[in-house]
């Protein structure tokens, strides 16, 4: 994942809380996730995608805003640019990978297709789902399944609607996807 503040942008936040006579870094790094909980409603602790010299000096950019201390639109820019990243990971209800055991999927896997269809002559078919997001949830016909581990389900000669559901972690956001699997007598 790129930066979403560049070093500079983050020692120019360093140097303007020191400025601002904001709290000292190490009085900061105490709340910095309490603080950008608070801000973004994301528990920033549970995410290791998010560059760790971003997030600080995001959350000293926060700070300074909290304390009334102009900053330039170009640092607010990020701070929202960094806000929304988080929140749209946070509704992140996707797949980024789908896979059967036998037959082939069709059409080819997207993350923004929700329809496929296969023909085996199997009596079962194995499905592995990978969800964009590790904090999202991820069910195959009703039963959880770790992301990225199959589910074996059993196949009756003809139409069988099988259906993925994805659970983002604001625990509200799903997408289904579905398999449409036809087994030959």
């Amino acid at each position: 994942m790129a930066h979403i503040l560049t070093d500079a942008e983050a020692l120019a936040a360093l140097r303007l809380t020191e400025a601002a006579d904001c709290p000292t870094l190490n009085m900061l790094m105490s709340a910095v996730d309490d603080g950008l909980l608070t801000e973004t409603g994301y528990d920033w602790t549970a995410d290791a995608a998010i560059n760790p010299t971003a997030k600080l000096a995001a959350s000293i950019l926060l700070v300074a805003l909290n304390e009334g201390v102009p900053l330039p639109d170009s640092y607010r820019y990020k701070i929202v640019q960094l806000d929304a990243k988080v929140k749209s990971r946070l509704i992140d209800a996707s797949l980024s990978a789908l896979a059967i055991s036998v037959g082939t999927l069709t059409p080819s896997f997207l993350a923004s297709r929700a329809s496929y269809v296969a023909a085996v002559s199997s009596e079962s078919i194995e499905v592995t789902p990978t969800v964009n997001n590790s904090s999202a949830s991820v069910t195959v016909n009703g039963t959880d399944v770790t992301s990225g581990s199959s589910s074996s389900i059993a196949l009756n000669v003809g139409t069988n609607a099988i259906s993925i559901v994805v659970t983002a972690s604001d625990e509200s956001t799903t997408k289904t996807y579905t398999i449409i699997v036809t087994r030959a007598a």
